[in-house]
């Protein structure tokens, strides 16, 4: 498990993805970081339809977050593709100009 403070830049709708196993809910959320001077954007995705009604209230554009996170990989046709799961957000803050965390 990974830690991540940042600013919320977008929150996606939430998507119906349908795989050969069923279908899924998955909602894509991107975060600006805040723990040095670059601005990188990283692309988040929350899974499941419980865990996007879990976390709706607290993914929210221009608020600071703290969020616990792991590393998703997946092989198709012989390369391997990640994706970054938000498990859970500790922390947030609304004021997008203080840094709280």
């Amino acid at each position: 498990m990974y830690r991540f403070k940042g600013i919320i830049n977008d929150v996606s709708k939430p998507e119906t993805i349908t795989h050969k196993a069923g279908e899924f809910q998955k909602q894509k959320v991107l975060l600006t970081d805040t723990s040095n001077n670059f601005d990188n954007v990283y692309q988040f995705e929350v899974f499941g339809e419980e865990n996007i009604t879990i976390l709706k209230d607290k993914l929210k554009v221009n608020k600071h977050v703290l969020i616990d996170f792991y590393i998703k990989s997946r092989e198709w046709q012989g390369k391997y593709y990640y994706s970054l799961v938000i498990k859970s957000v500790l922390n947030t803050e609304d004021n997008i100009q203080a840094d709280p965390f």
